[in-house]
């Protein structure tokens, strides 16, 4: 297992090697990734009591804890880029975030928090059971849990799966250079979908208590991406069928201890 977490961690390094935030990354790819983190956080403001102490795990360049500081008093920003880091560190002025370096199966606090986020990160985790049962032990009695991943079961991969099953639609698609629908993105160990990761959380302390989603039609996001109010509504339409949209958006609470 220590062999697969330390794949698992180089994965994640080799994810953040390239410097997204040079001039050569382009402006409306991070335009677009602005709009999915607001969507998210919009959706898990609700479970941030106000006051509360917020850990940002695979926080990237502190976006979303500089997000999370309106409502929250603490937040700690955990990554295992330290160029995210560094990048965090630089653009946030607010002395109640703080950042650090270190992969979430090494990092080690006395803190406990009310709301824990690990947005886009579980994919990407050689032991996630064992990263889920550390992060129920961060969180205070009754705490909250919200995370995202991209859904396996999506409803255009499922499409892709149908489609497949016709022989010269598959001939098509190889001919093409068309990824099969089973095939996972390069950097991610593992993908899933809903009832996975329910069993993933109610193994390690968890109950899921509301469930949302982002992007239900991923071609039409491509499309419109030319528009920013087109590509909110897209953004916007997994909330209508979670377990088929593209990425899954999660709140989980912790198990009260009787």
């Amino acid at each position: 297992m220590r062999k697969k977490i330390k794949e698992a961690q180089r994965l994640q390094k080799l994810a953040y090697s390239k410097d997204r935030f040079n001039r050569a990354y382009p402006k409306k790819a991070l335009a677009i990734e602005k709009l999915l983190i607001e969507r998210a956080f919009s959706l898990a403001l609700e479970y941030i009591p106000p006051g509360a102490h917020v850990l940002d795990i695979g926080c990237d360049d502190g976006t979303i804890a500089r997000m999370a500081i309106k409502r929250a008093s603490i937040v700690i920003g955990i990554d295992i880029s330290e160029a995210n880091i560094r990048r965090a560190k630089q653009v946030t002025q607010n002395p109640s975030i703080q950042f650090y370096y270190s992969p979430i199966e090494n990092y080690k606090t006395n803190l406990t928090f009310d709301v824990i986020l690990m947005f886009e990160l579980i994919e990407h985790l050689g032991d996630p059971i064992m990263v889920l049962k550390k992060v129920n032990n961060f969180l205070k009695e009754n705490g909250t849990l919200i995370l995202s991943t991209p859904n396996f079961r999506s409803l255009t991969r499922e499409l892709k799966r149908c489609l497949n099953r016709i022989p010269i639609v598959r001939e098509i698609c190889s001919k093409i250079s068309l990824k099969p629908p089973d095939e996972i993105y390069k950097l991610h160990i593992k993908e899933y979908d809903l009832s996975e990761i329910r069993k993933m959380l109610n193994c390690s302390g968890f109950t899921i208590k509301s469930k949302n989603g982002l992007i239900l039609f991923p071609l039409l996001f491509k499309i419109f991406k030319w528009n920013t109010w087109l590509t909110k509504i897209v953004i916007s339409s997994g909330s209508l069928f979670p377990s088929l949209a593209g990425h899954i958006l999660l709140a989980a609470k912790k198990y009260e201890k009787t």
